[in-house]
């Protein structure tokens, strides 16, 4: 990942895929896309000689979005505690501005997910 250019040969390795989104780290780079037409064992192939390669089916995608998200403090530390009491495991994390945070669940839990943050998040106003 310390050669220039990195980044856009992985970038290039998906053309014409629609990607959701893509986080980076020191050690790698995880890529989420919902393309059902795309071939991943040919972006795979493209890929191979930038280093190890890996795919997994199987997961979606929830998002939390408010306008205090990120600014209240513990509100995130909470979202993932609800959702590690009830053992849905995190993959890919992905913060977008001040506004929404992004993490894939296993596509069986997904529902469980929604309704343990609906149920837990979001203030009663009666």
């Amino acid at each position: 990942m310390d050669v220039p250019g990195y980044l856009q040969r992985v970038a290039q390795a998906f053309e014409g895929i629609n990607i959701e989104t893509i986080t980076t780290s020191p050690i790698g780079i995880e890529v989420s896309t919902n393309d059902a037409d795309a071939n991943l064992e040919e972006v795979k192939q493209r890929l191979q000689d930038l280093g190890e390669v890996k795919y997994e089916n199987g997961s979606s995608m929830v998002a939390l979005i408010g306008n205090q998200l990120g600014k209240i403090p513990g509100e995130i530390a909470k979202a993932f505690r609800i959702l590690g009491e009830r053992e849905i495991y995190l993959e890919q994390i992905s913060k977008a501005g001040p506004q929404s945070l992004w993490f894939d669940v296993p596509h069986g839990r997904y529902e469980d997910a929604i309704i343990a943050l609906y149920e837990n998040l979001l203030e009663r106003r009666d």
